[in-house]
């Protein structure tokens, strides 16, 4: 060690700073932190964004409601059972016997389900309930599916019988 720039090996080494004042020292190093007028903007429009999906969500859930439901089961693409789903729908069960075995379909006010299959997989069954429109569950031995559907009486008057709503030409 030289002792010739007054430096006798023991003395504290130099600290780098930012221009800020604060030291740089490995992950220590916080640089401040400025929020202006145009930030808070722009975490305001962020949030509203995010609060989109749960609006519409919640707008989407109430007109639901103001559908007729009913659970349909088809097997090998023919319809063999229907029971309206929702408020004042009474419970009912519905036992489909095949070759294949057993399949029992119970629905009530709050969804259908499939309750008994005689399938390896149990797949149908461990689906659960299903209640929104579109829901599905799918029993592929029996080839029967099970599906909820929503009708509303009022857009159903405008279609043609045919299930045809437009003829283009």
């Amino acid at each position: 060690m030289s002792k010739e720039n007054g430096n006798d090996g023991n003395a504290p080494k130099a600290v780098d700073r930012d221009p800020a004042g604060a030291e740089a020292r490995g992950s220590d190093f916080s640089p401040r932190l400025s929020f202006g007028v145009p930030d808070f903007l722009l975490i305001i429009v962020l949030v509203m964004a995010g609060l989109i999906p749960f609006v519409f969500g919640t707008l989407r859930a109430t007109k639901e409601s103001d559908f007729e439901k009913v659970a349909i089961l088809t097997v090998a693409g023919q319809e063999v059972w229907r029971c309206p789903v929702g408020n004042g729908s009474e419970p009912s069960e519905f036992t489909y016997s095949s070759q294949e075995g057993i399949l029992i379909v119970r629905a009530d006010k709050s969804g259908a389900w499939v309750a008994h299959s005689d399938c390896p997989d149990q797949i149908c069954v461990r689906t659960g309930k299903i209640s929104r429109a579109g829901q599905i569950s799918v029993c592929i031995p029996f080839r029967a599916v099970l599906r909820i559907e929503a009708t509303n009486p009022i857009s159903d008057a405008w279609i043609h019988p045919d299930g045809i709503d437009a003829v283009s030409e």
